[in-house]
């Protein structure tokens, strides 16, 4: 009950930006644009060596090629602009790589993943000098993760992961013409244990449910993006871009900033190609 009234407070605070009365001085100056998107994504998991030591990459890594669209909406007004935007992603297929290519542990017609991102970012203009702007935009979001894998022997183990988090993003861009532009940056997320949720569930080869546990996840999560900007008319710009994700961290069965009891972690990369149009 309690995470549900943080999930609907933190809705109505990223929201508040998109609602409201707005006085006619500012209504000059205020502009409201939508975008839609998609894209495809190339998906890694990689295994934790071991369960008492920090971090550390092993294998065998579950892998898969995920779908993604987008929608969102840019409200700019005067020197500052929110931007509210939401992120499907689903993965059909999960399969496991052992090192060597073999898929030892994974059905993977049964494995699936799907991701729901909402992120709102409150944009600033920090630097400005002839061809060149650097942009500057504190953002919060929600996480939503569903991961259900289906191993060869006929075990089961599902996911569900709900999860605040607030991040850094910065956006230097190089304008070449008035109808052309680059952009990069580099964003930071943080998932703090006391905002976040989880439940794994776990069946055996009976198909009989032998653990159910709740955990709180403590992640940090890094976004590296570069896009080419096209403006196709005054407000409509066709966008082309890359993105590399990789999000680090562990699960305890309390919010701690610790490996205690270590039920789930994350240590996933993304390379996303997406493609996006705004009006």
């Amino acid at each position: 009950m309690v995470n549900s009234l943080k999930l609907i407070l933190f809705i109505f605070l990223v929201c508040i930006p998109f609602s409201g009365s707005t006085q006619k001085q500012d209504s000059i100056n205020t502009k409201l644009k939508f975008h839609v998107s998609a894209g495809m994504d190339l998906y890694k998991a990689y295994s934790q060596k071991k369960n008492s030591l920090v971090m550390k990459l092993g294998y065998p890594i579950f892998r898969g090629t995920s779908f993604q669209v987008g929608a969102g909406a840019t409200l700019a007004r005067k020197n500052k602009t929110h931007h509210l935007d939401l992120k499907i992603f689903h993965t059909p297929s999960l399969t496991s790589d052992d090192g060597l290519g073999n898929n030892f542990l994974l059905n993977k017609d049964k494995s699936n993943l799907t991701h729901v991102i909402l992120e709102h970012q409150l944009q600033f203009k920090l630097f400005s000098y002839r061809s060149v702007d650097l942009d500057f935009a504190p953002l919060a979001g929600i996480d939503v993760q569903l991961c259900n894998l289906t191993y060869t022997n006929g075990a089961k183990e599902q996911t569900e992961d709900i999860n605040l988090f607030l991040g850094i993003r910065t956006v230097p861009r190089y304008n070449i013409s008035k109808d052309l532009s680059i952009q990069g940056g580099f964003d930071s997320f943080f998932y703090l244990p006391y905002t976040n949720m989880g439940i794994l569930k776990k069946w055996n080869t009976g198909s009989e449910l032998v653990e159910k546990s709740e955990y709180h996840a403590f992640y940090y999560r890094t976004r590296l993006h570069v896009a080419v900007n096209y403006h196709l008319k005054k407000t409509n710009i066709l966008r082309i871009g890359y993105r590399n994700e990789n999000t680090v961290g562990f699960a305890n069965r309390q919010p701690l900033f610790y490996i205690d009891e270590l039920v789930h972690h994350r240590m996933d990369q993304h390379h996303s190609i997406i493609v996006e149009y705004q009006f």
